[in-house]
């Protein structure tokens, strides 16, 4: 169908555990995500980078996650099209040396789960498709933390996060 997704459909996006947090910038989150062009996207992110400077990398999950929000209710009540996400935690893939010197290996590992290892691909492939496909027709607008159980026992205690 011309590469539209069709009513009934899905949209799947990745964000990531890093996200832990994002109501806590709703206010700017929510300015960012009304601009209308890209333009006035970048001139909102030049104007206001003492909000998300400290890390661009986990500001743009914030805003995936929020604009999964926002914007699923519009894609849902206009188009019938579910917009989802999940929010991985730390991944075995060929990104992740990236990751290590970036924001060093200890600073990756405190978010792992109490599964206690990365998952592979194939553990975040599943979550995704499950999420959007038919089976989970009623869900829409929604995060889904595929993080081996770090965001639930982060939430209530259990488990130490990074300061940032």
């Amino acid at each position: 169908a011309g590469g539209k997704v069709r009513e009934g459909g899905a949209i799947g996006i990745i964000s990531s555990a890093g996200a832990v947090g994002w109501q806590d910038q709703l206010e700017p989150l929510m300015e960012l995500l009304a601009t209308n062009t890209f333009d006035e996207a970048k001139a909102w992110l030049e104007a206001n980078e003492g909000i998300w400077g400290w890390s661009g990398y986990l500001w743009s999950k914030y805003a995936i996650d929020a604009y999964v929000g926002w914007r699923g209710y519009d894609f849902m009540s206009e188009h019938g099209i579910r917009l989802n996400a999940i929010n991985p935690g730390p991944t075995d893939t060929p990104m992740m040396p990236a990751f290590h010197n970036y924001a060093t290996k200890e600073m990756v590992d405190i978010s792992v789960g109490p599964i206690g290892r990365y998952s592979t691909p194939e553990e975040q492939a599943w979550p995704l498709v499950l999420l959007n496909s038919p089976r989970m027709g009623y869900v829409s607008g929604e995060v889904f933390w595929t993080d081996g159980g770090y965001f639930g026992a982060f939430q209530t205690g259990r488990q130490k996060g990074y300061e940032l």
